[in-house]
């Protein structure tokens, strides 16, 4: 009884099995010369295939070929799957892969890869993921390595990343196996930065870092100083990743140095770019909205043509301006880097593109039109499986749904963001994802809960230098206390107005000011509450935030 527990096969089971394999290789052992080794052949290569391969790979005429397939099909050893042919059963494929000794099996991958180079000489890319694990298996390594990365640049292409990475991991592999040599350490940096590509598009964090600390020790062997500034590059995006802002600055000042240095525009533009990200993420909104106009500015001058990083410029540009309450610069920009995404066809930055549009239309009031557009950007999100922008896409959602009363919806979506973001790999934005449910938990009554998740987001962005969301963390603290109708709540309150006016941000002022007056008016301070609402009301006016000076102005006639 403990071996069925412990999932120990039974004497029997293990007799049936193998009298199963037994039977196989008997049947297989009645085959002529010829079928046993189309049948081996056929183990081989795995998969349904064209009678022509098989006859290829086994180098034989167009009549014996046929003659041993109609013997494998009449023994049940064959079938045909449509227009191809593969084996009857996986127990035959195993079967005859184990009959084959390990130097025929190497020998005999080698003949499929040939088949496979020779049939389609005329346009082998389309057949490079098929070709790739023949020539591992004959240890033809450097075949493997330019196999397995174009199968793996074809996956990046059509944004299949764990495919991707898979195929660059194997061709890494492959590559260590070639003698060493200088030329060699830079093919390698090359395949450790493609495996980059592909775990940042995964949000993998830790192999991520891995793979660029193995390209930053061979460049500097190597004193390759190009490769250096891609890599300082690539590490600014892997430290903002792992929400050391700081450190994140300071590589992309080092890659922009380098650029520089070097005459390489493409570096000193992508470097530039990472500038305008950590600008965003330490919270200086002025200084990505410069950075960003700096960046578009190229496009002006023919410098640079539409792609991501013009469209994410747009992006930020309208982040930043809808925070420094610029609306409508700031809807602009949202639905110009829209436009291109669409017109560049790339999912990515189109899921993007409409989370800003609805995050802007939110901060602004008009959450009606918000919720189709971050409808669109999740499930868009979800269908290309873009899992490291996942939580923000959800709790974006989320705070959607909590402001037109939609609780119930919002909360599972704001959680799973604080989950994601609390056991995954990526942990950008944890801070935005707690206030936000914070606002969810506040919605619901559940003010403990709120409180407690508003102050993990106090002290998280006080930790990773994250200004801007701090402040609208100690608002969110505010909110809370003013819905309990508790003084303390103006203390909350006054720390992220000192925040938002050394910042620039417009919007999170006029938002506190909103709830100062309602605190106020809570606790009986009728001219404070009054002076406080005015002073909301004429910021949402400037800001042309019709909604929220509507509701200024009604507090006030109370």
């Amino acid at each position: 009884m403990r071996a069925v527990q412990q999932g120990v096969p039974l004497p029997g089971e293990r007799g049936a099995a193998d009298r199963v394999r037994d039977l196989v290789a008997a049947r297989l052992g009645r085959l002529g010369e010829r079928a046993r080794q189309l049948a081996g052949l056929a183990a081989l290569i795995g998969r349904p295939f064209e009678l022509a391969l098989l006859q290829q790979a086994a180098g034989l005429g167009e009549a014996d070929a046929a003659a041993a397939v109609e013997e494998l099909a009449r023994r049940g050893v064959l079938r045909a799957v449509d227009d191809r042919l593969d084996l009857a059963h996986d127990r035959i494929r195993e079967v005859a892969r184990a009959a084959l000794p390990a130097p025929v099996r190497t020998a005999l991958h080698a003949s499929v890869a040939r088949a496979i180079e020779t049939l389609h000489a005329d346009d082998l890319a389309p057949h490079l993921a098929t070709l790739a694990p023949h020539h591992r298996e004959s240890e033809a390594w450097a075949r493997t390595v330019e196999c397995f990365l174009g199968a793996g640049e074809q996956a990046a292409r059509r944004a299949a990343h764990r495919e991707a990475a898979a195929c660059f991991e194997e061709a890494l592999d492959a590559h260590a196996r070639l003698p060493e040599a200088p030329e060699r350490l830079a093919e390698r940096i090359g395949l450790e930065i493609a495996l980059r590509h592909a775990l940042s598009s995964l949000g993998d964090v830790p192999r991520l870092g891995d793979c660029l600390d193995r390209a930053e020790r061979i460049a500097t062997r190597l004193g390759d100083r190009r490769h250096l500034g891609w890599i300082a590059n690539y590490q600014s995006d892997h430290a903002a990743l792992a929400l050391d802002h700081v450190q994140a600055a300071e590589a992309a000042r080092l890659a922009l140095a380098l650029g520089e240095e070097l005459g390489d525009e493409r570096l000193v533009r992508e470097a530039r770019h990472r500038l305008l990200f950590s600008s965003m993420d330490l919270g200086d909104l002025r200084g990505t909205a410069a950075s960003a106009r700096q960046l578009l500015g190229g496009l002006a001058s023919g410098a640079l043509t539409e792609g991501t990083e013009t469209v994410l410029a747009r992006l930020y540009l309208a982040g930043a301006l809808a925070e420094l309450g610029d609306c409508h610069e700031a809807r602009a920009a949202a639905a110009d880097g829209l436009r291109v995404a669409m017109g560049l066809g790339n999912d990515y930055t189109a899921a993007a593109a409409r989370y800003t549009i609805g995050i802007v239309r939110l901060l602004q009031g008009d959450v009606l039109t918000a919720i189709p557009e971050l409808e669109a950007a999740l499930a868009l999100g979800r269908a290309r499986e873009f899992s490291h922008v996942l939580p923000l896409l959800k709790s974006g959602l989320g705070i959607a749904y909590v402001l037109v009363g939609r609780v119930e919806e919002a909360l599972p979506l704001q959680e799973q963001a604080v989950a994601e973001t609390d056991g995954g790999r990526i942990t950008l934005w944890r801070a935005l994802h707690l206030i936000r449910l914070g606002e969810g938990l506040l919605a619901a009554g559940r003010h403990d809960d709120a409180r407690a998740r508003a102050e993990q987001a106090v002290a998280m962005s006080d930790e990773r230098t994250e200004g801007r969301l701090r402040g609208w963390a100690l608002r969110l603290l505010g909110d809370i206390a003013a819905d309990r109708g508790e003084a303390v709540g103006q203390d909350f309150y006054q720390q992220a107005l000192g925040l938002a006016r050394e910042r620039g941000m417009r919007t999170l002022e006029a938002y506190c000011l909103l709830g100062l007056g309602r605190l106020f008016q809570r606790l009986g301070k009728r001219d404070p509450g009054r002076d406080a609402l005015t002073a909301a009301a004429a910021r949402f006016d400037t800001m042309s935030m019709p909604a929220f000076a509507a509701e200024a102005r009604k507090r006030l006639a109370d």
